[in-house]
Formats: C-alpha cells, structure tokens, sequence
C-alpha cells in the first residue's frame, strides 16, 4: 500500500510521490502541489548535482579509494 500524506492547507490526500514534505518540530508536515508552490513560490528549488564523467577525477578517486583500503583506513576522512 503506498503512503499518502494529508496536505496541511487544504486537507486534501496527497500520494507520496506527489507531497513536499518537511519535518517541523519533529512532526512530518506535507502539503499538495498547488498548496507548495502558492505559499512557497519565492523559494527557488535547487537542482541536483551533476555526476562527474571527467576520466582523471574519476581515476583519482579510484586511487584515492584503493590507497585507503591498501593502508587499512576504514573511515572516510
């Protein structure tokens, strides 16, 4: 059963995948798409970071990552 959300400025039932949800004192608040963006339309939503495709950035962390591993270094630094 998939989980749905209660839009806290219209009451409507908001299907997971369609909710913004944000957790304010500790309790998940949600709220419809129409709701969001009429009280939120100032905000500018960022975009997600690019993968990196560079081959060299791509060998150096490689490297960087079997060098660990070779040292025994178990956490990230």
């Amino acid at each position: 059963m998939d989980k749905t959300y209660t839009c806290c400025s219209c009451f409507r039932t908001v299907p997971e995948d369609e909710a913004f949800v944000r957790s304010v004192n500790l309790t998940s608040t949600a709220w419809c798409r129409p709701c969001w963006f009429a009280k939120n339309a100032h905000l500018l939503v960022p975009q997600q970071r690019g993968q990196s495709t560079d081959e060299q950035q791509l060998r150096r962390r490689w490297l960087l990552r079997r060098r660990r591993f070779a040292s025994g270094e178990t956490t990230r630094r």
